[in-house]
């Protein structure tokens, strides 16, 4: 069941250009084999989720760093589809899942990386130019993940719910992604400006993936959705973080106080 929604799902949203394919040599049986067992040992799935972890989405303001994560998006995708051609290397729930991840690190492959797809990396400027100052705030990052209990594959959580009413399953995905989006956001806008806050959303909604927007955008204004359907998240760090940076504050303007003294003291 959950295989044949997933294909419904699939068919049903924009996909995106498939612009990773390369044209590999299907394995005899024997490489199969020792395939299996080395991309099962190497992560591949993992390394295809690079840029799709939504709780851990990378950030480097260094060029190189970007590459080495792009190459490593590159892995995962050439090796999922090995995985995936061999039935035997996967159990059947993530044997599913290859189809709906491949076109979401596809796109998140053309919007960050360097490719011979025309328009490819259309936000790599803008990922590098913002990167630094947001990763000076990853504590509080960090604490908006906790606080909005979002999971690290939407997409996942959504369809492996697949029991229960649409309604529920749709609420339970999209209210944490709205609020973790909107927590994100304010933060980079708060600290590194609009053009920061502007990409860590559409960072965010991308890595979500195309599919699982269609669900979420049939909330009322999502991602911005009202607390009516989207209660806000119960403060579990956030009240700490900001009692300790006002403690900061304080401390900083009192080292402030003490040179102006000192400094004016000279001068009696």
């Amino acid at each position: 069941m959950l295989g044949s929604y997933i294909a419904c799902l699939f068919l049903a949203s924009f996909i995106g250009p498939a612009f990773l394919s390369s044209q590999l040599p299907m394995p005899t049986h024997g490489e199969k084999e020792a395939m299996c067992e080395k991309t099962a040992l190497e992560g591949c799935l993992r390394k295809l989720q690079t840029f799709l972890r939504v709780k851990e989405l990378p950030f480097t303001a260094v060029e190189k760093d970007l590459d080495l994560l792009c190459e490593k998006a590159m892995s995962g995708y050439n090796c999922s589809q090995m995985l995936y051609a061999n039935a035997d290397c996967l159990m059947q729930k993530d044997k599913d899942m290859i189809p709906v991840f491949t076109p979401m690190a596809e796109y998140m492959y053309f919007m960050l990386c360097k490719s011979k797809k025309a328009g490819s990396g259309y936000l790599r400027e803008s990922f590098l130019s913002n990167s630094e100052c947001i990763l000076k705030h990853k504590e509080e990052i960090d604490c908006c993940a906790k606080e909005t209990n979002i999971s690290n594959l939407p997409i996942r959580h959504f369809l492996e719910e697949s029991d229960k009413p649409i309604e529920i399953r749709t609420t339970r995905t999209c209210c944490p992604i709205s609020r973790y989006t909107q927590c994100m956001s304010n933060i980079a806008q708060s600290n590194c400006g609009d053009s920061a806050k502007n990409f860590t959303s559409e960072y965010i909604l991308r890595a979500s993936g195309n599919q699982i927007q269609v669900v979420c955008d049939k909330l009322p204004d999502f991602p911005d959705t009202d607390t009516d359907t989207c209660p806000e998240p119960a403060k579990i760090c956030s009240d700490a973080i900001t009692a300790q940076q006002q403690k900061n504050i304080e401390v900083c303007l009192g080292l402030v106080l003490v040179l102006i003294w000192v400094s004016n003291k000279q001068f009696l």
